[in-house]
């Protein structure tokens, strides 16, 4: 994760998923019901329910309950309950001025949560406040978009529904992986100036990812496999001569780095400064998803 500045990323932390989709449903609606290279195999109906329905009972993508140690293992999840511990502990947290958790918080939430980041941890940002922590801001926006927390009056505090979440990891990992991913702006935190790139069609990422990623591969051989699937996000942009080095940068920073790193479901590194970035999945995303084909 790079460093955040919020007066930096003026896009709004929540997304319109469903308008989103809207755009590149007529496409897939535009083919036949049989089996379409463009989709890596799979049929348009099965591919209108990943956009839609991504885990729902007719997908064949299936959110799978793990173990309390491996539950132990995802580091949003666990940032997460620890802020929330955190609040409920106090019953209310004021806010400051900005709207930001306060300083203190900030520093016990990042160095016992779970998630560290580079610039913080070699030095090129000390940790201040809220904006220079992205895993920090973002378990504070997850808390809030899922209705654990409520901000009232600038003061943050646990809701009955919160209370009954944080200490049952069957549910609230699933409720955090949806919020991420229909609610939460996957662009709030780059400068990408498509917000669809990566979001719009996620589940067909996790179905590439649950075929090809137990090889270690460029992250690029699932962005064009992604924009084969979904042309019309490219078309969107018909005057950008670099609309798909663009594309391609956003689909790998969002789809791996920004949610499945922070789930704990990819290794996502570079093998040198200037290279290409290499993505595998790791146990924890076999133990979590499956595939249904």
């Amino acid at each position: 994760m790079g460093p955040a500045h919020r007066n930096r990323f003026p896009c709004t932390c929540h997304t319109n998923y469903k308008k989103s989709k809207k755009q590149v449903e007529a496409f897939i609606n535009g083919y036949n019901e049989h089996v379409n290279d463009e989709f890596d195999g799979l049929v348009p109906a099965q591919m209108h329910t990943l956009l839609y329905d991504t885990f729902g009972e007719r997908s064949i993508l299936k959110l799978k309950k793990l173990s309390e140690t491996q539950y132990g293992t995802v580091p949003i999840l666990n940032q997460v309950k620890y802020l929330a511990n955190s609040i409920l502990n106090k019953k209310e947290v004021t806010l400051t001025k900005t709207g930001a958790l306060p300083t203190k918080i900030v520093f016990d939430v990042y160095e016992n949560g779970g998630l560290k980041e580079e610039h913080i941890e070699q030095g090129y940002v000390k940790l201040r406040k809220e904006a220079d922590s992205i895993s920090v801001q973002l378990s504070n926006i997850l808390l809030q978009l899922t209705g654990i927390v409520k901000k009232r009056s600038n003061k943050l505090s646990i809701t009955k529904k919160g209370i009954s979440l944080i200490n049952d990891n069957d549910r609230l990992l699933p409720l955090l992986i949806k919020t991420f991913c229909t609610k939460f702006n996957w662009a709030y935190f780059d400068r990408y100036k498509d917000e669809k790139w990566g979001q719009v069609g996620f589940g067909f990422s996790l179905v590439l990812l649950s075929r090809y990623g137990g090889i270690r591969r460029k992250d690029t051989f699932y962005a064009e496999k992604y924009y084969t699937a979904f042309p019309r996000l490219l078309d969107l942009h018909p005057y950008n001569r670099y609309v798909e080095s663009s594309a391609f940068g956003a689909y790998g920073l969002r789809t791996f780095k920004k949610i499945l790193t922070v789930f704990g479901l990819v290794d996502y590194e570079r093998t040198d400064l200037l290279g290409p970035h290499h993505v595998v999945k790791t146990e924890l995303f076999d133990a979590l998803i499956e595939l249904k084909i």
